[in-house]
């Protein structure tokens, strides 16, 4: 019989805005990242709390990535996605209950979807563009990226 973990949390760049969670008490079951460097300095810090931490590789093929997100992610109730680069194909977006934090009002500002929205904001900032709003959201992941439904704004 197998367990169903909670809560599965993927990276793939420093893994610190999870690290930040867990000092604050929020621990997911499992981490997963694609990033050797960061699992090498992190590994450390979610076995000293309990907290399976995973590298893996996703693949470019489709049917094989399909294949990659189902073995990580079929023990799950949730999923989240802190800093993940990698598109998640549609069949696993429907599949699975996935939510992405994005720091970026995406609402108000639909440019800074994408990666790094907080660089896109510095150089508005410094052309003298300030933005009425700051803030972020956390949306449902689509295979569209940042184009889930918005569940929260902050």
């Amino acid at each position: 019989m197998q367990i169903k973990s909670k809560w599965i949390a993927l990276y793939s760049q420093t893994g610190s805005e999870i690290m930040a969670l867990v000092e604050r008490g929020f621990f997911p079951d499992v981490v997963v990242t694609d990033n050797f460097i960061s699992y090498s300095k992190n590994h450390e810090f979610f076995e000293k709390h309990n907290i399976e931490h995973v590298i893996t590789v996703i693949e470019k093929v489709e049917s094989e990535r399909i294949d990659r997100y189902d073995s990580l992610l079929k023990t799950t109730d949730i999923v989240t996605l802190h800093g993940w680069l990698n598109i998640v194909p549609s069949e696993i977006c429907e599949k699975y209950t996935i939510y992405n934090g994005h720091p970026g009002h995406i609402v108000e500002y639909p440019e800074l979807k994408g990666k790094d929205p907080q660089e896109k904001v510095w150089k508005q900032i410094k052309a003298g563009d300030l933005p009425a709003k700051v803030g972020s959201v956390i949306h449902r992941v689509t295979e569209e990226v940042d184009g889930g439904e918005v569940v929260v704004v902050a």
